[in-house]
């Protein structure tokens, strides 16, 4: 959840999947962008950290894996404008977009990666789906969730 200049929120797929888990999350973060430094959130435990850490290599070896292959990628993660970058490398048809920034009006979300396929959309004969790295062996709902949210962001720039 993102408090914009003009006083609406924006959401993101964690906002979303936070909701479903427990309204009362949801619920702690509005009140902490109305009242902010009145709650404190909970310290993350070592095992939250470690798996972070895991979590980041894992996305960093299949990044590294996909530039090996010899894949065109673009890394949009340090751009200032990350959905500007992210807009700009879809029209070019990069072959694989890092770290993208999607967005509409109200919702917005960070993909691990966007792959290029070929099929029509507005961008040409090709479009973009989200893929995503987690180290779980099977997907769990929330990833699901998060996956369907990026595909309808993708239809602002792609319209598919």
């Amino acid at each position: 959840m993102y408090k914009q200049p003009d006083g609406t929120f924006l959401f993101s797929p964690s906002d979303l999947i936070n909701f479903m888990g427990s309204e009362y999350v949801t619920w702690m973060d509005r009140f902490n962008w109305d009242y902010p430094g009145k709650a404190q959130q909970d310290e993350p435990s070592e095992t939250d950290n470690i798996l972070q850490q895991k979590g980041i290599a894992h996305e960093a070896a299949f990044l590294q894996q996909l530039r090996d292959s010899g894949r065109d990628v673009c890394d949009v993660s340090q751009a200032a404008d990350r959905h500007a970058a992210t807009t700009k490398a879809m029209t070019a048809g990069r072959e694989v977009i890092y770290q993208a920034k999607l967005r509409d009006e109200q919702f917005a979300g960070y993909a691990d990666f966007l792959i290029r396929v070929e099929g029509t959309s507005k961008l040409g004969s090709y479009h973009y789906e989200p893929w995503d790295t987690k180290l779980a062996l099977k997907p769990k709902p929330y990833v699901l969730i998060q996956l369907a949210c990026y595909a309808d962001l993708l239809n602002a720039t792609q319209g598919t």
